[in-house]
């Protein structure tokens, strides 16, 4: 029989909160349902955190399988930059308008260098 450990962990910080906070027993009619309540929020509590976790390892693993910068086209990137930056600032355009043709740059720049690879 194996104990669940998570169970153990969570059962012992409630035991303890409760020590520690000066409520006796008389108090906790239940013990049983605060630990579970316990264990419920601490259970969502490191889902999450895991889950967290998880998606910044794929956002990091992108950044990891990136081209280089010394092999990007970066004067025709920065040209879209600045083309965005006007739009915002001084065409006065919708944040959508402009990110829409600044995406439409990088894209026609990123067509014309995948074919040269």
């Amino acid at each position: 029989m194996e104990i669940p450990k998570m169970k153990v962990f969570i059962y012992i910080l409630t035991f303890l909160g409760y020590a520690w906070s000066g409520y006796g027993s008389g108090i906790i009619n239940n013990l049983k349902d605060a630990v579970l309540a316990a264990e419920h929020v601490f259970k969502d509590v490191l889902d999450n955190v895991v889950i967290v976790a998880r998606k910044f390892k794929d956002f990091h693993d992108v950044f990891d399988a990136a081209i280089s910068s010394e092999q990007l086209p970066m004067g025709e990137m920065t040209k879209c930059c600045d083309e965005h930056d006007i739009c915002y600032d001084t065409c006065n355009q919708a944040k959508e308008h402009c990110d829409y043709e600044f995406k439409n740059c990088l894209y026609k720049i990123c067509d014309k260098y995948e074919k040269t690879m």
